[in-house]
């Protein structure tokens, strides 16, 4: 086969699995997984693994951890950067009553930002794969970035615009976050 059948058998291939799975641009060669204690906060404990056997050495070592329960979900290997900086967004959420449930998002969020530039060569690397300021402070330059770490929602917008994604808050972005915060 030439190259060009190749390339069209690959991106019909490629546009199967995406029909198959609608969270298939989440996977990448690196089958990362971030694992997450239950009940603690400020990033203590988290980790991204890369194998099941690596997951359970970790959750099932009882002398290395004191807590049974793990939040284990899939690794966003192609996540949207910012400069090369991962981010999350971090949304204010009020269940007032749970029959029926309601739930209030506050109008404004914010982004956490990691430190250092984003790469799957090291998932050790905290300060490149986790956006938590308790994660951050520990960069040795972190007083002096601690402005860049954290961006309003404005900022993000204006941002989007200047590269070309003008549209993604308002079509993808804002929608989402609403949808997953309504059961």
């Amino acid at each position: 086969a030439d190259g060009k059948d190749l390339e069209a058998r690959a991106r019909e291939a490629v546009r199967r699995v995406r029909a198959l799975s609608s969270q298939a641009s989440l996977n990448g060669a690196s089958n990362a997984w971030i694992v997450k204690p239950a009940g603690k906060s400020r990033g203590r404990g988290i980790q991204v693994l890369t194998s099941l056997s690596q997951i359970l050495a970790f959750t099932t070592d009882p002398a290395a951890h004191s807590t049974d329960r793990w939040i284990v979900q899939k690794y966003v290997e192609d996540p949207l950067l910012v400069d090369g900086h991962k981010f999350d967004i971090r949304q204010w959420v009020l269940v007032s009553d749970w029959n029926p449930v309601t739930v209030w998002l506050y109008q404004e969020c914010y982004l956490r930002f990691a430190l250092s530039k984003w790469s799957t060569d090291n998932f050790e690397d905290r300060l490149a794969h986790l956006c938590n300021n308790s994660v951050q402070k520990d960069d040795a330059g972190f007083e002096e970035k601690k402005d860049e770490s954290m961006w309003e929602a404005d900022t993000f917008r204006a941002w989007l615009q200047a590269n070309g994604h003008a549209s993604v808050w308002e079509e993808k972005i804002a929608p989402r976050m609403k949808a997953v915060s309504v059961w």
